[in-house]
């Protein structure tokens, strides 16, 4: 079991470093899923943090973070260009203003970068060990 995690994990590191323009998304999500699946069980959990799993799970999780981020600060400074470009003879005309839905339309990938991250946060915490809060007037 540890052994198809690991390669799971590679995989998905593999797809998420190849994919730089968003574009297989879905095929990363999948990948997760399958993990997800694996985790299910205490072997699965078991194999996923020998593998080191949490960490790279993390480190993945952040990376799609940062780079929602920069997908997002290069869709708001085109949107600027464009306003500063787009000029009649009466000064700067605006044009449009971001309404969530044009948002929507210059990063149409951004949903789905929060879902792999949300996806990354579940297994996590799914692999995680179950402890006991130190209560003694919880325990009895």
């Amino acid at each position: 079991m540890a052994h198809s995690s690991r390669k799971m994990l590679d995989l998905y590191v593999y797809w998420t470093d190849m994919d730089k323009l968003q574009k297989f998304i879905q095929v990363r999500k999948s990948i997760l899923n399958s993990v997800k699946h694996l985790v299910g069980n205490e072997s699965g959990r078991k194999a996923l943090i020998k593998s080191d799993g949490i960490a790279i799970l993390y480190a993945t999780a952040k990376q799609s973070d940062e780079m929602k981020q920069e997908i997002q600060r290069n869709c708001t400074s085109n949107q600027m260009d464009f306003k500063v470009r787009c000029t009649n003879s009466t000064g700067p005309q605006e044009l449009f203003k971001k309404t969530g839905s044009e948002q929507q339309a210059a990063n149409p990938n951004g949903k789905a970068i929060d879902n792999l991250a949300l996806t990354c946060s579940q297994i996590i915490r799914k692999s995680m060990p179950k402890l006991c809060l130190p209560i003694p007037s919880l325990h009895g």
